[in-house]
């Protein structure tokens, strides 16, 4: 399991965002984990991508899945991330009706 912390470091963040187009970013609180406060986003989520110049100001704590983040979050904070984004849809299937 892959964890990297950029609390107030913008440009590694924002590499990591290049390297890791499959990734899963949660956002805490400034600085810190903190369990009442666990966002997850996938790595291109544009919530984030709008705030350029200024990404880091919850601190994001980045993962290689969404399995991994959740497995690491109940480890250190005996909480998992919620999924709820409704821009990148993390953790949800989107299936598209076909009709005919």
């Amino acid at each position: 399991m892959t964890h990297a912390d950029f609390s107030e470091n913008e440009s590694g963040f924002q590499e990591w965002q290049r390297n890791h187009p499959d990734g899963v970013f949660v956002n805490s609180m400034p600085g810190k984990l903190n369990p009442n406060y666990l966002v997850a986003h996938k790595s291109n989520c544009r919530t984030v991508s709008r705030h350029t110049g200024r990404t880091t100001v919850y601190s994001k704590h980045c993962f290689d899945s969404l399995v991994d983040a959740q497995a690491y979050l109940a480890a250190t904070c005996g909480k998992q991330a919620s999924t709820g984004c409704n821009i990148c849809h993390v953790g949800k299937s989107r299936l598209t009706a076909v009709s005919g």
